[in-house]
């Protein structure tokens, strides 16, 4: 449904998992090289947030944005911005899920199931009563997406899901008719939950495949559409005169005509600034002053 580029494809074998954790344990455990208590690789998050915008507001020849969402990173943002509803403190997952026509059917996240209080049932993961664990309770995020679908059926569909999927959550996506599964995280490939769904998936011949993000970090601003770049409002069309406010129209009669080019430029500067500025309500009084003096 998607380009291939966008995945990496899982090897079932256990030998190969185990090389993957042997890797992955090496680079942890690996001492971080540092200067003065800051990585060589370290870079603010200022920095990140105006070359994430540097790249998000790129234009091609057309004047087309080229730094949007691609659709298998959109359909894995929203696994993420789902998983924030979640109220577990260690593990927050979400899941969604696409049919062909790349429609989202169904959105879920790991909870508690509907009807019981996540106030008063345990959040932790380890207790000497197994009753006092979340295990025994929480729904996860593939369930509560699969439960959850606005269609009649989610056979044929592909379930972006932040963590590979459990073997319970395996058995509902074979049984539900979902045929393909894209993660990004398979930190617990050596569980035997894990390795368990990996084979029942691979024997209900489920695609499996690993997502790799082209970029870093998706970033949710709700200020951006206030932005000067973002503004569906045309530049003003020169004018004979003009005037931001009262007090500089009045201005404006008694200096004599040939000071209209400057106003008419003060005018523009403050009508401009206002808008930067997200100041709805003033651009809106300042551009109905110079209507009504027009």
């Amino acid at each position: 449904m998607f380009p291939e580029t966008y995945y990496t494809y899982i090897k079932m074998d256990k030998t190969s998992e185990e090389t993957n954790h042997k890797t992955s344990e090496e680079t942890n455990h690996k001492p971080s090289e540092e200067t003065n208590g800051t990585s060589d690789n370290c870079i603010s998050h200022t920095q990140a947030d105006q070359s994430d915008w540097a790249l998000q507001m790129a234009q091609d020849a057309n004047g087309k944005r080229m730094g949007y969402l691609e659709w298998p990173e959109y359909f894995m943002s929203i696994c993420f911005l789902s998983a924030m509803r979640s109220k577990d403190p260690v593990t927050q997952v979400g899941a969604c899920i696409v049919n062909d026509d790349r429609k989202i059917v169904g959105i879920g996240y790991n909870g508690m199931p509907l009807g019981c209080s996540d106030d008063k049932l345990p959040w932790r993961k380890e207790s000497s009563n197994p009753l006092e664990t979340k295990y025994m309770y929480v729904c996860h995020a593939e369930m509560n997406a699969i439960m959850n679908k606005n269609s009649a059926d989610v056979k044929g569909c592909t379930i972006y899901v932040a963590l590979f999927p459990c073997n319970e959550c395996a058995k509902l996506i074979i049984q539900s008719g979902i045929r393909k599964v894209v993660y990004v995280s398979d930190k617990h490939h050596l569980k035997n939950s894990t390795i368990a769904s990996k084979r029942l998936l691979q024997m209900a011949g489920v695609e499996c495949c690993q997502f790799k993000p082209p970029r870093r970090r998706v970033v949710i601003d709700f200020d951006v559409i206030n932005c000067t770049s973002m503004t569906q409002l045309p530049d003003s069309p020169p004018r004979a005169s003009a005037a931001p406010s009262a007090g500089t129209a009045a201005a404006a009669s008694s200096e004599g005509e040939g000071d209209t080019g400057r106003l008419l430029e003060a005018a523009r500067r403050d009508l401009s600034q206002l808008i930067t500025n997200g100041d709805v309500t003033g651009a809106t009084a300042a551009g109905t002053e110079i209507a009504d003096v027009l």
